[in-house]
């Protein structure tokens, strides 16, 4: 009669590992494709550590900012232990790069 065969499937390293390259590849094609544009313009309104303070439009503060004005990160304020502070970007609700 018929002989019993063993089931062959798939291990679960295998699925794993065709898991985390599926999610590599959809990774590398947002990147390629420019749709983590809005994620570094979101990224910009917080500042940029390799511009001045001055640069970016913003002053000096030692302790905190005004009212009125947002933090960013700059060059000199991170240097210096001061706050770099401008003013909000009333448009977006985000801060001007």
């Amino acid at each position: 009669m018929l002989k019993k065969r063993n089931a062959q499937g798939i291990s679960m390293h295998v699925i794993i590992v065709a898991v985390i390259a599926l999610i590599v590849l959809i990774v590398l094609i947002a990147m390629f494709t420019g749709k983590f544009g809005g994620f570094s313009k979101g990224i910009g309104s917080f500042g940029n550590p390799s511009l001045t303070c001055i640069g970016q439009g913003g002053s000096l503060a030692p302790d905190e900012c005004p009212s009125g004005k947002v933090q960013i990160a700059s060059r000199d304020s991170i240097a210096k232990g001061n706050k770099c502070c401008r003013e909000p970007d009333k448009e977006r609700g985000k801060t001007k790069s």
